[in-house]
């Protein structure tokens, strides 16, 4: 495992990565339709962002080094029936990343990424629009949202906070 060499990238780190982890398990592509933080108009795509921190005792804590974040990976389809093959894919693959040598976390900063254990962290489904780009008309979609527990290692706090 590597941490990431400054500190102040170390959630933006977790999050790309964390990225590059789910897309194969949910037999999507980065950039293509597995995307960061918002969907850019794809109608089959799934978004991953890291929302709050869980651990905030760590905040306080100059010596701590491993934070633990909840993720949200939204799922969208046109397709109701395709919508939950992809959560049950989600649903079969996780832990997505629980230890040092697991696939897809070597050379990351990520320590741990699965489903949470929170009830409701599998919301259910509902439609929403989505305007793909380029088109004048919005497409109904099939929406739903997993709740995602995300550890990773930031290395050592930088003196000053910078």
């Amino acid at each position: 495992m590597s941490t990431t060499a400054l500190y102040e990238e170390a959630l933006g780190e977790a999050e790309s990565q964390a990225a590059v982890i789910l897309a194969p398990k949910l037999k999507l592509t980065v950039g293509e339709d597995l995307f960061i933080g918002f969907n850019p108009g794809v109608c089959d795509a799934a978004v991953f962002e890291i929302g709050g921190i869980r651990n905030p005792d760590c905040v306080h804590n100059n010596q701590a080094h491993v934070f633990h974040f909840g993720g949200t990976l939204t799922l969208f389809n046109r397709d109701r029936r395709e919508l939950q093959k992809m959560v049950m894919r989600v649903i079969g693959a996780s832990p997505f990343a629980e230890e040092e040598g697991q696939e897809g976390i070597e050379d990351t900063n990520v320590l741990q990424l699965r489903v949470s254990g929170n009830e409701g962290c599998i919301s259910g489904s509902s439609i929403v629009e989505i305007q793909p780009e380029g088109e004048n008309d919005p497409v109904e979609v099939w929406k739903l949202t997993v709740d995602l527990d995300i550890v990773f290692d930031c290395g050592e706090r930088l003196e000053g906070g910078y």
